[in-house]
């Protein structure tokens, strides 16, 4: 129970940074440019099935395995969806006028630019889904619900401001802003739970669970 309530806190967080751009844009912009924006959102969002799929297989895996293990299986996993975006976004940022053109005709080439912006938006969430996954999978829930709710925070500030000034563009950007602080916020908690986890204060015995939560929590790229 204490662990699903730590966790349900950051769902909550992750549906406000989804959603609360296109709530605000379909009270502050015209239909023309609500359908321009939830199309170039989509499309962005077939590039983060990978590391959805990913990051639901890796966090049973983290948790039943030995320590060391699931370390570098947390690892490898990271490296993996950087490597996937890397192949996937450069093509796609270079292409995109030409697939909107193509999939959906002229009038919505104008949806470049954000889907460019949300191509990397999309990009950083699979990144932090990865790194998300292995802190539950490591009975951290609390320290990655700490950087949804930073990203949520960062979102719903940079859309007041962008998003009257920019458009469907600005929307896109803070994604970007949001989603990025989520990822920093949630790196920076890892290493304090680290720090914490090593302190000489802590000498009492420790059961399994227990011991896996003292590990280094933020996962080595030198293997």
């Amino acid at each position: 129970m204490n662990y699903g309530v730590r966790d349900y806190a950051g769902g909550v967080a992750d549906l406000t940074t989804l959603r609360l751009d296109q709530l605000m844009l379909g009270a502050m912009a015209s239909n023309v440019a609500n359908g321009l924006y939830i199309i170039a959102v989509r499309l962005s969002e077939v590039t983060t099935l990978a590391a959805d799929a990913i990051a639901k297989a890796l966090m049973p895996e983290v948790a039943a395995v030995a320590e060391r293990k699931a370390e570098s299986l947390w690892a490898t996993s990271l490296r993996l969806t950087i490597y996937l975006h890397a192949l996937m976004l450069a093509p796609l940022w270079l292409g995109a006028p030409y697939i909107l053109r193509t999939l959906f005709g002229e009038s919505f080439v104008s949806a470049t630019p954000a889907f460019r912006w949300l191509l990397f938006a999309a990009a950083v969430w699979g990144w932090a889904s990865i790194v998300i996954s292995g802190l539950r999978g490591f009975g951290y829930p609390g320290l990655s619900t700490v950087g949804r709710f930073a990203g949520a925070v960062v979102t719903a500030i940079a859309l007041v401001i962008l998003l009257p000034r920019l458009g469907i563009t600005g929307a896109a950007e803070t994604l970007v802003c949001g989603n990025v602080c989520d990822r920093n916020v949630v790196t920076s908690d890892s290493r304090v739970g680290n720090q914490r986890a090593r302190s000489p204060s802590a000498k009492r015995p420790l059961r399994r669970s227990a011991r896996l939560k003292s590990r280094t929590i933020w996962p080595r790229f030198d293997g």
